[in-house]
């Protein structure tokens, strides 16, 4: 496992989550830096990332902040989580999401989700994410924070709109 380059850390993007994306059960902190899940999971079945990519416009919350160039660079705690989604989605009219590139944890399986499914070796489990996205080059990277270890990337569309955050606590 490749150990992640450190450049970008002294340049970490203020991300502020939007509480009028936060879907039913998620609490998000006065400052907009963090976010509780305390709803009831009836009804969802989050045992498939597939539902991560029906379900972009009704599980989560969104950053406020999005991008259309440039490097950024954020972090989320995950801690001792059993089920979680982060990653970045692109947004058209306004709030609707149509592409998302993300990885996640769900029944003890590490995944990415995005156009496809991957099952992904994680041999030390993160308590802390790094999310990097270079528009530029049309890529968002994954990291372990806590170890320094690389997770996995994720292409781009070429023709990218405007992307922002996307957090899926449980």
């Amino acid at each position: 496992i490749a150990q992640f380059p450190c450049p970008f850390l002294s340049q970490t993007a203020d991300v502020t989550l939007d509480p009028d994306t936060a879907q039913a059960g998620l609490i998000i902190s006065e400052d907009g830096k963090e976010v509780t899940y305390r709803g009831n999971k009836q009804g969802i079945d989050y045992s498939f990332f597939y539902n991560l990519l029906v379900n972009l416009n009704r599980l989560g919350v969104r950053g406020k902040e999005g991008f259309t160039s440039g490097r950024h660079y954020w972090e989320v705690v995950v801690g001792k989580k059993t089920e979680w989604a982060l990653g970045v989605v692109a947004v058209t009219n306004g709030k609707k999401s149509e592409f998302s590139w993300g990885i996640g944890l769900s029944k003890g399986r590490y995944q990415t989700f995005g156009k496809h499914c991957i099952n992904l070796y994680v041999k030390e489990k993160p308590e802390k994410v790094g999310i990097f996205v270079d528009y530029g080059e049309g890529y968002v990277s994954f990291y372990n924070v806590g170890y320094f270890v690389y997770i996995t990337v994720l292409y781009l569309m070429s023709c990218l709109p405007p992307i922002t955050i996307e957090i899926h606590p449980n």
